[in-house]
């Protein structure tokens, strides 16, 4: 008898400590966060609000992975006036250790700058 629970308890903890060793692939959404806008302007538009990645690691990693804020970070210290179309990158994305992105969806962000207008009074 001690042997067989011996057994199962080995079992139960070489599935808990090497089943989170087998990798995996899931599906994240990242808010867009926009820094260093310039203090004349405003954003009036902005498309899309976050971005789809499919990111894959191991299993233990992708489980932990709702305890970090997964941001889409966008640096606009040299915006201008008017549309600006930006090509998605892996670089504007941080993600903890053993986890990396296999795809992200939408390829481009529009983002629509203008100068705020005050009512006169």
């Amino acid at each position: 008898m001690k042997k067989r629970c011996l057994f199962f308890i080995l079992i139960i903890l070489s599935a808990f400590l090497f089943g989170g060793c087998e990798n995996k692939t899931v599906v994240i959404y990242a808010p867009i966060e926009i820094k260093n806008l310039p203090k004349e302007f405003i954003i009036s538009e902005i498309q899309p609000k976050e971005i789809e990645l499919k990111v894959t690691g191991y299993k233990s990693a992708l489980n932990n992975l709702s305890l970090f804020k997964i941001l889409y970070k966008i640096d606009l210290s040299d915006a201008k006036e008017g549309v600006i179309l930006l090509q998605t990158t892996e670089d504007a994305v941080e993600l903890p250790p053993n986890i990396s992105i296999v795809e992200m969806t939408p390829p481009e962000i529009s983002i629509k700058t203008e100068k705020p207008v005050y009512p006169h009074l």
